[in-house]
Formats: C-alpha cells, structure tokens, sequence
C-alpha cells in the first residue's frame, strides 16, 4: 500500500493549521466524518489524536480530500488504490463544460487525476463534440486553477 503521497500543495490552504496532513502522509493518519469527543488535540503533536489509540485524526474529510476511513489504524485502503469516483452530471450546454471539468477534476486525489481525466473526457464525448470537448480541457488544464 502507497502511503508515500503527501497532501497536494494546492490544497494546504484548505486544511485546519492543525492537520495531521500537514505533518504526515496520507495514510499515516485517520480521518473521522466531523470533530467529536473521540479525539482531541493533542499539543504534543500539534494535531488531533484519537483518545484511545493515540493514532493522528483529520476531522474534516471534505478538506483533506480524503472519505472517512481508519488509514493509519485498520489499513484501510486510499481511494486512489482504486478508481476515481464517476463524474457528476454533465451540464447541458457546451458552456458549463469548464465548470464542469473544474470542479470534477479539484475533487480527485491527486494520484487519481490521470484517471479522472480520462473518464470526464470519455462522459464528455457523449454529450458534445470532440472539438468543443477539447477546446474545454485545454482550457481547464492551461488556466492555472487545478493547483
């Protein structure tokens, strides 16, 4: 199992100053779906630890990227050890493309993006054409705003 990814550049801004992100790669902490009793700073180790088993915990999973899961302390699997999830629904019209392709793409995990840009490219030669497609993911990709 990978657990040499550390968290993207692109989304340290979005992570509490507190994170064990920050200080540790992915995998080599937990991720809890919200701030609870079970764990609490600790100021030793500048991040939130799970009282019982002393392992790190991030508490905002929308944040770092990461879904809810026991990583550093049952092994539980990274997504990217898998598949990106799917797309979201494609928009209507040929101008929501870049939105589109945004917003998919800065959900992945960074190991995923290769992937994820394969599977918004083929969804989104079902709706609109090769050439309106491409001028998209230039677009999106040459803009500076994946990180």
């Amino acid at each position: 199992m990978d657990r040499g990814v550390r968290l993207p550049a692109a989304r340290e801004h979005l992570v509490c100053g507190v994170c064990p992100s920050l200080a540790m790669e992915l995998g080599r902490f937990d991720v809890a779906p919200r701030p609870s009793a079970e764990s609490a700073y600790a100021r030793e180790h500048g991040y939130r630890v799970d009282r019982t088993s002393g392992v790190p915990v991030c508490v905002h999973p929308d944040k770092v990227g990461l879904p809810p899961a026991r990583y550093a302390s049952e092994g539980a699997p990274l997504p990217w050890e898998g598949e990106p999830a799917g797309p979201p629904a494609l928009p209507q019209e040929p101008g929501g493309l870049d939105d589109w392709l945004l917003a998919y793409l800065r959900s992945v995990p960074e190991p995923l993006f290769d992937r994820a840009l394969t599977q918004a490219q083929t969804a989104a030669f079902t709706r609109f054409s090769p050439g309106v497609v491409v001028e998209a993911m230039r677009r999106v990709l040459s803009s500076g705003q994946l990180g």
